[in-house]
C-alpha cells in the first residue's frame, strides 16, 4: 500500500512538470502569436501604403466599361495600359480594385454579393484604391490557420509529453523503491548489531577489510558499502604514500641545511671556505625545498579544482621553440635539435602546455649525459591530431618504469643517476596539466638507448 502511495506521488510529481511545461508552451505560443499579429499588422501597413490606403468596398467594385464592348469581356485602362477584364475571373481574383479612366463612357458597378452587372455614366477620374477587406481576410485566414496547428500541436503535447517525463523519473521510482523496501526489512535487533559489529571492524588501512553479514538480504547493501571502502581506501592509501614521500623529500634539504648550519657556527668564522662551502649547499638546498613546495603547492591547487586553465588557440611550434631557444641559453651541456612539420596549432593553455614542456625536457637532460643530443618536435599524428615530442639519448627505463613513471614521487632504479636531482614531481605535474587539456601521453622508451615522450593533444 505504502509503495503504491510513493508511486502514486511520483505519477503526481510528473504530472505537475508536465503541467508546468504545457504552461510555459502556452506562454511560448502567446508570445510568438503576438510577434507575429504585430509583423502582419506592419506588413499590411507597409503593403497598403505602397497601393494607396484602401477603403472599405464590402459590396461593390467599380471597372471603367468603354461604350459598345459587352459586358462579359471588357478593356480596362489604367496608367496608359489596358487590362482585359473578365467578369467572373476578375471577380475572383481582384475584388476591390478601381482605376482611372477617361473622361466619357460608362463605369460598370458589379455587384459583389450577386454578381450582377450594371451600367452607369460617370464623368470625371476614378483613383486605384485598395480595398482592405482583402488584406483583413487575409489577415484572419493566416492567423486561423496558425492557431490550428498551434492548438494541434499543443494538443499532441497534451497527451503524449507525460511519458518522457515518467520515464527520466523512472530512476527516482526505483531508488524510492529501494529505499522503502529497505526501509520495511524485517530486522530484528541481532541482525543490527551483527551489522554494527561487521562495519566497526573496517579500518581504512586493513588489508582484508570488508563487510561481511552472511545474510542474503543485505547482499546487494554489502556489495554497495565494501566498493566504497575499496575506493576510501585506495584513497587513504595514497594520502598516506603522499604525505610520506613528501616528508621525505623535505627532511633531506632540511638535515642538509641544518648540517651546514652547524658547521657555520663552529667553523665559519674563522674558516673562508667552509663558509663559502656553506653558504653554496644552503642556497642549493633551499632552492630544491623552494621548488618542492611550490610543486606541491600546484599539485594540490589541482587536486581542489582552484588551479585556473586558460584555453586559447596558440602555436605548438612557438611554444616549442621558446623552450629550445630557453634550453639552447640555459643548458650548455647537451646539443638540441627542433623540428617542425608545418604550423602546427591547438586550444590550449599556452604557459601550462610550455611547463609541461619544460618538465620533459629538464627530465630528459637529468638522464642525458653530457654532450648527447635532445630533440624537440611538434606535427601531426596518424588521427590528425596536434602532438609534440621531447626524445633523448639517456640511459632508457624499463617497460615496468614505465607503467609508473607519471605517478608522484616514484623513482626508477636507474634514478639514482648520480647526475640526477629532482622532486619526482615533475611529470606528475605534466601529466595534470595534460590531463586537463584533454590529452594524453604515449611513452616510449629502452634500456641504454633512450626515451621518447609524446604529447598527443585534442584535435
Amino acid at each position: 500500500m505504502k509503495g503504491d502511495r510513493k508511486s502514486k506521488k511520483l505519477g503526481s510529481t510528473a504530472r505537475n512538470l508536465h503541467i508546468m511545461w504545457i504552461v510555459k508552451l502556452v506562454g511560448r505560443i502567446a508570445g510568438f502569436n503576438i510577434i507575429f499579429a504585430v509583423t502582419l499588422v506592419v506588413l499590411s501597413a507597409i503593403y497598403m501604403n505602397r497601393t494607396a490606403w484602401g477603403r472599405w468596398l464590402p459590396e461593390a467594385m467599380y471597372v471603367y466599361a468603354p461604350v459598345g464592348v459587352p459586358a462579359v469581356t471588357r478593356n480596362v485602362s489604367y496608367d496608359k495600359q489596358q487590362y482585359t477584364f473578365v467578369y467572373e475571373e476578375r471577380l475572383n481574383r481582384d475584388a476591390g480594385a478601381a482605376y482611372n479612366m477617361p473622361a466619357d463612357g460608362y463605369l460598370l458597378r458589379i455587384n459583389l454579393r450577386d454578381r450582377t452587372a450594371e451600367y452607369e455614366l460617370y464623368s470625371g477620374n476614378l483613383t486605384k484604391t485598395t480595398d482592405i477587406t482583402f488584406v483583413a481576410r487575409m489577415f484572419i485566414w493566416m492567423w486561423t490557420v496558425l492557431n490550428i496547428w498551434q492548438l494541434i500541436g499543443l494538443a499532441v503535447y497534451a497527451v503524449t509529453g507525460i511519458r518522457p517525463i515518467r520515464k527520466r523519473l523512472k530512476p527516482l521510482n526505483e531508488i524510492s523503491e529501494d529505499a522503502f523496501k529497505i526501509s520495511t526489512m524485517p530486522f530484528d535487533e541481532t541482525r543490527i548489531h551483527d551489522l554494527e559489529n561487521a562495519i566497526s571492524r573496517i579500518t581504512p588501512d586493513g588489508p582484508q577489510g570488508k563487510l561481511v553479514t552472511n545474510d542474503s538480504e543485505l547482499k546487494g547493501l554489502e556489495a554497495a558499502i565494501n566498493s566504497m571502502i575499496d575506493r576510501l581506501r585506495d584513497s587513504y592509501r595514497q594520502q598516506v604514500r603522499f604525505v610520506s614521500d613528501a616528508s621525505h623529500e623535505l627532511r633531506t634539504p632540511i638535515a642538509v641545511i641544518k648540517g651546514y648550519a652547524d658547521m657555520l657556527d663552529r667553523w665559519g668564522k674563522d674558516d673562508p671556505k667552509i663558509l663559502e662551502e656553506s653558504i653554496t649547499a644552503i642556497r642549493k638546498e633551499s632552492s630544491h625545498m623552494n621548488e618542492l613546495v611550490e610543486q606541491l603547492l600546484f599539485l594540490a591547487r589541482g587536486d581542489s579544482g582552484r588551479q585556473p586553465v586558460n584555453i586559447e588557440h596558440i602555436s605548438i611550434n612557438e611554444v616549442m621553440k621558446e623552450v629550445y631557444e630557453e634550453s639552447l641559453m640555459i643548458d650548455g651541456n647537451h646539443t638540441y635539435e627542433f623540428k617542425s612539420s608545418g604550423n602546427i596549432e591547438a586550444d590550449a593553455d599556452e604557459a601550462m602546455l610550455k611547463q609541461a614542456v619544460r618538465i620533459l625536457v629538464d627530465n630528459a637532460a637529468k638522464y642525458t649525459d653530457k654532450g648527447d643530443g635532445i630533440t624537440l618536435g611538434c606535427g601531426y599524428n596518424d588521427d590528425g591530431r596536434p602532438m609534440l615530442y621531447v626524445q633523448d639519448n639517456g640511459i632508457g627505463m624499463s617497460s615496468e618504469d614505465v607503467k609508473h613513471v607519471f605517478e608522484r614521487f616514484y623513482r626508477a632504479d636507474n634514478a639514482r643517476y648520480s647526475k640526477a636531482q629532482g622532486s619526482g614531481l615533475g611529470l606528475s605535474i605534466a601529466k595534470w596539466i595534460i590531463d586537463r587539456h584533454g590529452g594524453y601521453f604515449d611513452v616510449l622508451s629502452r634500456k641504454d638507448i633512450g626515451t621518447r615522450i609524446t604529447v598527443i593533444l585534442r584535435g
